[in-house]
């Protein structure tokens, strides 16, 4: 069996829920992005050994992914090559590391002819243990809400923790659509630190929650009566609104403060020139602006590079112009 595997990267909007008031926590909601994407070949050609080509931490992954699912389904020791022919970032917002296990344990059990659900999956993997966009995503493309995690002494959680700490099984799904084809989406990658991951990402959760109540029951307000009607309805500006007002509440606005300075200026003032949405993608530093496919390219970066003037030392930014996803994962068979 020969084929490649395509991946799509996320953008994640926000957590909605670290509060627990209600018995759960969590809950996410975000969409799919074209671009960066990874791109894997899988063969099991027995004539050849075993290979891997691509950077020492993939390797490390796969072993990782392998082993798991060997023990789950009894396989045979490795007899799978790969070749990592496209790749995107780590820990920069794509939620990349989960698309990456995910594309692994999909390219394995197809080699041996395994079905299983991607929920099963990201269980198996240890994945969705605070947030199932990236499981959704990479299942269908699209935006998603997931509902979290129950919460307290005989939930699936009794701590506030991220997914890289939890051991929670994968968040609940519970609503998902197309994301509009009529946007498109800028993004701005700041040349700063990486986002938070691993232990730095435990211990922000551990002093920066539970958030105030009444700012998760007005995050959920916004979210069914403004954000997600402007997504039916195709009324950028009124989604313009309802990020901005996100990014300013519960565990959103704890993220963001936590950034380099040019992160909330930039989101600041995009929105306040711009009227578009714009945001931070999970931990950052990866920003995201949604705009009308009319909107020119060259255009919003000599603005950006206009609001650049009025900051001191601006870091280097890197930009990217992509499309909406709303296909998940796709597999080629090949020769």
């Amino acid at each position: 069996m020969h084929f490649i595997l395509r991946s799509p990267a996320r953008i994640h909007m926000s957590l909605l829920d670290l509060n627990g008031s209600l018995g759960r926590i969590d809950g996410g909601l975000g969409f799919g992005l074209e671009n960066p994407h990874f791109e894997i070949e899988f063969s099991n050609n027995d004539a050849k050994p075993p290979s891997f080509q691509g950077d020492h931490e993939f390797h490390e992954l796969f072993k990782t992914v392998y082993s798991l699912l060997q023990k789950r389904f009894q396989l045979p020791e490795n007899q799978i090559s790969i070749k990592m022919l496209k790749i995107m970032p780590l820990h920069i917002g794509f939620g990349s590391k989960t698309q990456l296990l995910l594309s692994f344990a999909m390219g394995i059990c197809k080699i041996f002819q395994k079905e299983v659900s991607i929920g099963e999956l990201t269980d198996l993997i240890n994945r969705g243990g605070t947030s199932g966009i990236g499981y959704q995503v990479f299942e269908k493309g699209g935006f998603f809400i997931d509902l979290g995690h129950s919460f307290g002494p005989k939930g699936e959680k009794i701590t506030m923790t991220p997914s890289s700490n939890s051991k929670a099984p994968p968040a609940l799904p519970f609503y998902h659509i197309d994301f509009p084809d009529q946007w498109k989406i800028f993004l701005i990658i700041p040349d700063v630190l990486p986002g938070a991951s691993n232990k730095e990402e435990v211990d922000i959760f551990d002093q920066y929650t539970p958030i105030n109540q009444n700012s998760v029951e007005k995050i959920s307000h916004r979210l069914l009566f403004q954000l997600i009607p402007s997504l039916l309805t195709r009324d950028l500006p009124n989604l313009a609104d309802s990020v901005h007002f996100i990014n300013n509440q519960g565990f959103k606005q704890v993220e963001i403060s936590l950034q380099h300075p040019i992160i909330p200026y930039l989101i600041k003032n995009i929105y306040e020139s711009e009227n578009l949405p714009v945001g931070m993608s999970s931990f950052g530093p990866l920003i995201y602006v949604i705009v009308n496919k009319t909107y020119d390219f060259q255009d919003f970066r000599q603005k950006i590079e206009e609001l650049l003037q009025n900051f001191p030392t601006p870091p280097n930014l890197t930009f990217m112009e992509t499309n909406p996803n709303n296909s998940g994962y796709l597999i080629d068979h090949l020769p």
